[in-house]
């Protein structure tokens, strides 16, 4: 590495000659034009700083000289004076400043094909290029439409380029603009160009991947129209010097952008590292844009398209829709119930919470902008409407009664759904002595963690636990007269029509629960789980959650219950009251799943502290349906995927289910807490 540098920058000195520039301007839009004294016999180029205190200096433009004077330019924000030099160099005697093997005349000769400032190869214009010479260019390069991979949902309708950047300096990195009309996905670009990373001069190579897209609407700080914004893959989260990289890389081989180029930070994994360097950013020339500034220009966003009926009103502060309400949302929740279908005045983002929810509720779902005051939609509220969202626009009208009933028909079961209730399985029981065909006791949850353990796995694999039967449960409800107070409330009007009194009845009845006598006989049983030394993990495990045509994800809570709180019955309440969460009462209500027949086991095993990595196995593609493959999600630590932290992105692995290849693994995506590095070991995935 350090020979490497040493000859190139000897060759640099050899050939090259510092020039005083006789000029320095700042144009209309922002960028340095800088004029010095020239000749048709050398080329020239501008060496800028990203600071007048740094040494290191890199080069941001390129052109042959011209008789009397030559005017260097940059497409990006100027620097002052003092953050510039330029070097002439013979054009009898070029060098190769991006050490590609071509020198830099040669390459200027054939903007096409090569860039003096892109260490990319060549490759054919259907896969795509290595300069961007203009915005004819960019349009054929690009595309526009709703034919966008499952990871970039965000780009649907969006006008947009992906480029691939191979490298990890500035001096030698190669970045190719993909053809994307041509290829969706990075990966099949690198296979079919066969490009390789830069090998030699010791450097650790990475590669970025992203894409730039046009707004052609999005006003600029200078006055005109025409914002280009790149960013990284969803679940990529890059450092300011990387961004930095990126961006030179960028403008300096789409030499007609006239400072507008911006670095837009995705929601999920770049944008918390960016308000972690963001003074750093500000001191620097690297404009931002964020989501907010985004969808000022945008009207309308296509979330979830499909179609729905119901009632249609504004949900306010405080107010719980039910299955049958269209709602308008001016302010975003974090989770909402079911709900017929969702219109927000506030921009979604592709992997909301909301958005997700109307997905798994195939409802449709649109970001309308100013939709609580557009006369053709305000004109039908509290009235039954039937509601589709196109790709391009939506259709409201509205519907009758009648209508709205056969719709809600098809997706509900037509008779009242009993769950299987054994209530013969009486005792708390080891995992070893609990296993699949006992399921109507313990719930599917314990009684498959249970049946693995005849799977062979070694006994780190698997923990060992205990599983409580339904009967305690049903029993704990009848020495406390929980269920004629349930059905009290259940047969109550007020509890039918008014969805906030029912939200309010559904938590007293919660905290009943949670304040409920335990009979003496069962403590004394419960007190046997105790034997577990460390912190106890309390899984819900009820008889309508896990099973093959109703998961119930996310609808009950588990607890861990802490050796210093004592007896672990006010843990296992917890659990029981987490039945009567409004969400899981309403999911519940909507599928005519019978609320007396329901109950709650619980798995119990130690809760692991500092576990390296949690996660999710499918053994099926659930996600990019694949074939041949199991579908795994996992994050470090102790971030539940199933539940997990703000801003966490787990890991994506697929597995092949034959083992034939020795590529047995794909990932699709990193962990955003792991530095681009697998949480398991191969062999570990391999088991």
């Amino acid at each position: 590495m350090r020979l490497f540098i040493f000859q190139f920058f000897f060759v640099l000195n050899c050939y090259s000659q510092t020039i005083p520039i006789s000029k320095f301007a700042i144009d209309q839009n922002g960028l340095a034009e800088i004029t010095v004294k020239s000749t048709s016999e050398f080329y020239y180029i501008l060496m800028a700083k990203h600071s007048k205190t740094n040494q290191a200096s890199y080069v941001s433009a390129i052109k042959k000289g011209e008789n009397g004077t030559t005017i260097l330019k940059e497409n990006i924000k100027a620097y002052p004076l003092s953050h510039y030099e330029v070097q002439q160099i013979p054009i009898s005697k070029p060098i190769d400043l991006d050490s590609d093997g071509i020198d830099d005349i040669s390459e200027l000769m054939d903007p096409v094909n090569n860039s003096p400032l892109n260490a990319a190869k060549k490759i054919e214009f259907r896969d795509g290029v290595v300069q961007v010479l203009d915005e004819s260019i960019f349009k054929k390069l690009s595309y526009k439409g709703p034919e966008i991979d499952k990871i970039d949902p965000h780009l649907v309708g969006l006008e947009f380029i992906k480029f691939y950047i191979i490298g990890s300096s500035i001096e030698k990195a190669q970045i190719y603009f993909m053809n994307s009309e041509t290829h969706k996905l990075h990966e099949t670009f690198k296979q079919t160009t066969k490009i390789n990373t830069l090998e030699g001069f010791g450097l650790v190579n990475q590669e970025i991947k992203g894409e730039i897209v046009f707004h052609p609407n999005l006003l600029l700080p200078t006055g005109g129209k025409g914002q280009y914004r790149f960013e990284f893959e969803p679940n990529d989260s890059y450092n300011y010097n990387t961004v930095q990289m990126a961006f030179d890389l960028i403008t300096r081989n789409m030499p007609f952008l006239k400072n507008n180029l911006a670095y837009y930070p995705m929601p999920n994994a770049a944008l918390p590292h960016y308000f972690k360097e963001k003074n750093i950013y500000d001191a620097s020339r690297i404009p931002i844009i964020l989501e907010k500034d985004i969808y000022k220009d945008i009207n309308y966003i296509a979330l979830n398209k499909t179609e729905g009926y119901g009632l249609l009103k504004i949900l306010k502060n405080g107010e719980f829709p039910t299955a049958r309400d269209i709602v308008i949302l001016n302010n975003l929740p974090n989770d909402i119930s079911r709900t017929a279908g969702i219109i927000s005045t506030t921009p979604q983002t592709p992997l909301s919470h909301v958005n997700l929810r109307a997905i798994q509720d195939q409802i449709p779902n649109a970001y309308i902008k100013d939709a609580s005051s557009n006369k053709k939609i305000i004109s039908l509220l509290d009235k039954y409407v039937y509601f589709k969202v196109n790709q391009t626009e939506f259709e409201i009208r509205e519907s009758s009664l009648e209508e709205v009933n056969q719709w809600h028909q098809k997706y509900r079961p037509t008779q009242s759904l009993k769950p299987k209730l054994n209530l013969d399985h009486k005792k708390i029981l080891p995992l070893n002595l609990i296993n699949f065909n006992m399921s109507d006791g313990y719930g599917t949850k314990c009684a498959n963690l249970a049946e693995m353990r005849r799977f062979g796995l070694s006994k780190v694999s698997l923990p060992d636990g205990y599983g409580i039967p339904f009967y305690f449960y049903v029993e704990f409800m009848k020495h406390n007269d929980f269920y004629s107070k349930l059905k009290e409330m259940l047969n109550d009007n007020e509890f039918k029509n008014n969805t906030l009194y029912r939200t309010q009845s559904l938590l007293k009845f919660k905290v009943s629960i949670e304040n409920g006598e335990m009979p003496t006989w069962m403590l004394v049983e419960l007190n046997k789980i105790q034997k577990i030394k460390t912190d106890i993990r309390c899984r819900s495990s009820s008889n309508n959650e896990d099973l093959t045509d109703f998961s119930s994800a996310g609808l009950y809570d588990s607890k861990t219950h802490k050796n210093s709180e004592g007896p672990i019955s006010k843990t296992i309440k917890e659990v029981y009251a987490s039945l009567w969460n409004f969400r899981a009462f309403e999911e519940r209500e909507f599928y005519k799943i019978d609320h007396f027949e329901t109950a709650m086991g619980v798995l119990c095993h130690p809760n692991f502290k500092n576990e390296k990595l949690n996660g999710v196995a499918v053994s099926t593609d659930p996600v990019y349906f694949s074939k041949r493959a199991f579908y795994i999600n996992n994050q470090k630590g102790e971030d539940l995927v199933t539940n997990p932290e703000l801003y966490s992105i787990p890991e994506e692995i697929l597995l092949d289910k034959t083992k034939k290849s020795e590529d047995f693994y794909q990932i699709l995506n990193f962990s955003n807490l792991s530095d681009k590095k697998l949480l398991m070991s191969e062999k570990q995935l391999e088991l």
